[in-house]
């Protein structure tokens, strides 16, 4: 070849090599560089318009035409990575017009496709490298991204602040320029948290360590979120040139963190007032996790005293004995890790102020996180009322199966539906023969106009009280009864008549016979007074004769005064006599008889007026005798001097009780008391029998001029002695 054309063919390698060289792989992709080095190699060679070209890379093939039937070829090929190979191919191709010609590639050639291809190499190993780069870029975006993570880096000399484009989007910055510390600090909502941030910052530098704050800030947009800055500074010969560090977001940690919170405030809430006591332990080292204020009320015991199991025991169980058998209970059933056996009933505790309750206990195990769960709830009240129900229900049975007294129930058509086994006892009827037949013909026929009155009224009464009813005992006898029917129709587990009932034959057949003795002693006291009024009779007659047979004034008036207190008790026991009282009298009664006599005695030519005001008062005997004597003494006073040198006068008797107090007041409009009058003067026989009655009825009496005559007064206090008649006895 000649050295021309040579030098033409080493111009044409040096031109590909430089055009080769001189793409630029920062701005081209790999296909674009390959399909470009084509065109490029397809020139160099001696024979370009007979040249094809090939090249192989990550399984694509690049050419400008088929071979088809070649004359020659050269090739090569260069690595680009562990799997990628990157492979050259030339030849000239064969056709009729070039079938003579000697178509052959040069040695040359050849070193220019290795060269060509080594260089291809390095760009195409560049540009791979670039991409890989920007996926891992791209991909680390999207990890923040997603995590809500951003970085940012402050250049401590240049005062200046760099923020990546995911913190940007986290902060919403839009079209605003964020290169000072003050734009990136006005994004903290707070403005303490803006000086609290300064000084994380400053305390990070001094210290030379990282920093974490967690604060809330006001995005572009306006919303408030919470993130979490952390930062570390960089030092150069410990001077800080650098702070550079991450913001994430954590609004949704923050929402979460405040429902869980919300949430745990509820459920400490609800531990803290469920009527149970509640406690969680550790199952491996039995420390106490939890415990509600409601657990250590129901055991009486400060948390801090009970939060070891050892402990708990010794406080809540002092009692040796107790204490060794309960605990090797509950361990057992513990250790077991039956869920049903660990449960206790009625367990006996000890409070710290020494008062014992009643407990149920129940553990409810949590194996995968090593807890034991204990629940306690006091059950005192019940276990005491439980007792209490136990302890009636044995009365009961003592009352009702045991006792004295028969239990019925009566359905609203007055048939039995209950019958206590006391009827057997006490009625001789077993209660399968009465139940389900009606009361009211187990009833005497005198008795059932007045039961059957009573059971017409029931259902609208409460309660009603039978005194005495005659109730059948066998086939013609019959025994008295006294019953209480209450109406319990309101209460579903009775939905009756309760009839309670107990036997009176005895205290009725002994009332007869008080009757009959009391009939005797009534006749034989009447009989008493009657003869004893006779006697005195007598003995007033006796004195009246004398009185007539007496000339001496003197003797005739005090045979007459002596004669009138006699016929007095006369009165007395006539009055009791034909009241057949024997026990009180009416006192207004005993005035109007007393009074009369007197009068009718004393009076003489005078026309002497009685009136007499008196409200129902009743005296006994022993308070009526004293009394009408002095009030006999009294009248025949003023008969004998009240009305001398007067034709007619007129006395007043008036008698009030207020309570047990009794008032007698006897007034006369007669000449009065003389000056000289002393009351204290014992020399009248009058005043003596006055005062010595007034005594025995512990009574006060006062004598005084009343202006137009003289008035007494006496008061005492009306004894209250029980009277026995014929209805108390009934009752």
């Amino acid at each position: 070849m000649a050295d021309s054309k040579k030098l033409k063919e080493r111009v044409k390698e040096l031109t590909c090599l430089y055009r080769v060289s001189n793409m630029d792989e920062k701005e081209l992709s790999v296909r674009e560089i390959l399909h470009k080095s084509i065109g490029i190699l397809a020139k160099a060679v001696q024979h370009p318009g007979n040249c094809i070209v090939e090249i192989q890379y990550c399984g694509q093939v690049y050419n400008n035409g088929d071979p088809g039937s070649s004359s020659s070829r050269i090739y090569t090929g260069a690595k680009i990575s562990e799997t990628e190979q990157l492979k050259l191919s030339l030849w000239y191709k064969v056709s009729k017009k070039n079938s003579d010609e000697n178509l052959a590639f040069l040695n040359e050639e050849q070193s220019m496709l290795d060269s060509v291809c080594n260089q291809l190499a390095s760009k195409i190993n560049w540009i791979e490298s670039k991409n890989e780069l920007e996926r891992q870029r791209l991909t680390q975006n999207r990890s923040y991204l997603s995590a809500n993570i951003g970085s940012w880096e402050y250049d401590v000399k240049d005062k200046k602040i760099f923020l990546s484009e995911v913190l940007k989007t986290l902060l919403e910055t839009g079209q605003m320029v964020i290169d000072a510390p003050v734009n990136f600090l006005n994004f903290i909502a707070v403005k303490k948290d803006r000086y609290r941030f300064k000084e994380q910052v400053k305390e990070a530098v001094k210290f030379k360590k990282p920093f974490n704050i967690e604060l809330a800030t006001l995005t572009g947009s306006g919303r408030k979120i919470w993130v979490k800055i952390v930062g570390e500074p960089q030092f150069e010969e410990d001077e800080c040139i650098k702070i550079f560090g991450t913001v994430q977001n954590i609004q949704r940690r923050k929402q979460v963190e405040k429902a869980l919170n919300r949430r745990n405030h509820f459920i400490e809430m609800a531990l803290e007032n469920l009527p149970i006591g509640i406690a969680v332990n550790s199952i491996s080292d039995e420390k106490s996790q939890l415990m509600n204020q409601k657990f250590s009320e129901i055991y009486g015991w400060p948390e801090h005293e009970i939060t070891e199991v050892d402990t708990f025991f010794e406080k809540v169980y002092p009692d040796k004995k107790y204490r060794s058998e309960i605990s090797k209970q509950i361990r057992e059933d513990m250790e077991s890790g039956d869920v049903d056996r660990m449960s206790w009933e009625s367990i006996k505790v000890t409070q710290k102020s020494g008062e014992k309750r009643i407990v149920n206990a129940k553990n409810i195990p949590v194996f995968q996180q090593d807890l034991m769960i204990s629940t306690v709830t006091d059950v005192t009240e019940r276990f005491m009322a439980e007792e209490q129900l136990r302890a009636n229900e044995q009365r009961f049975k003592a009352l009702v199966q045991d006792g004295s007294d028969l239990i019925a129930t009566l359905d609203l058509n007055g048939e039995f539906i209950y019958v206590s086994p006391t009827s057997t006892l006490i009625l001789g009827i077993k209660p399968e023969n009465a139940i389900g037949k009606k009361m009211i013909d187990f009833v005497h026929e005198g008795d059932r106009e007045m039961i059957l009155e009573i059971m017409n009224n029931l259902p609208r009464r409460r309660r009603f009280i039978i005194k005495q009813v005659r109730f059948k005992s066998g086939r013609d006898h019959y025994k008295w009864l006294e019953a209480s029917v209450t109406n319990l129709l309101h209460e579903p587990f009775v939905k009756g008549f309760v009839v309670n009932a107990h036997d009176i034959t005895e205290r009725i057949h002994h009332q007869d016979e008080i009757k009959k003795a009391l009939a005797e002693k009534e006749v034989l006291l009447s009989e008493i007074h009657h003869r004893v009024k006779n006697n005195l009779a007598v003995i007033s007659g006796m004195m009246q004769l004398q009185l007539y047979d007496e000339i001496n004034p003197a003797i005739q008036e005090k045979l007459n005064d002596g004669m009138l207190r006699i016929q007095t008790m006369a009165n007395i026991h006539e009055l009791l006599y034909n009241t057949k009282s024997f026990a009180k009298l009416s006192f207004a009664d005993i005035i109007q008889k007393l009074s009369n006599n007197v009068k009718a005695a004393m009076s003489g030519n005078k026309e002497v007026t009685l009136k007499i005001d008196s409200d129902l008062v009743e005296l006994n005997i022993n308070q009526a005798i004293p009394c009408s004597l002095i009030i006999n003494e009294v009248l025949t006073n003023i008969f004998k001097h009240a009305f001398k040198g007067m034709e007619k006068g007129k006395i007043t008797i008036t008698i009030n009780q207020k309570e047990r107090k009794v008032d007698l007041i006897i007034s006369d409009d007669g000449v009065g008391l003389p000056e000289n009058f002393d009351p204290d003067d014992n020399r009248s026989l009058g005043k003596n029998i006055i005062k010595i009655l007034s005594e025995q009825l512990d009574a006060d009496f006062k004598l005084f001029n009343n202006g137009n005559g003289t008035t007494f007064k006496l008061r005492f206090e009306a004894d209250d002695i029980p009277v026995i008649n014929e209805s108390d006895i009934k009752e």
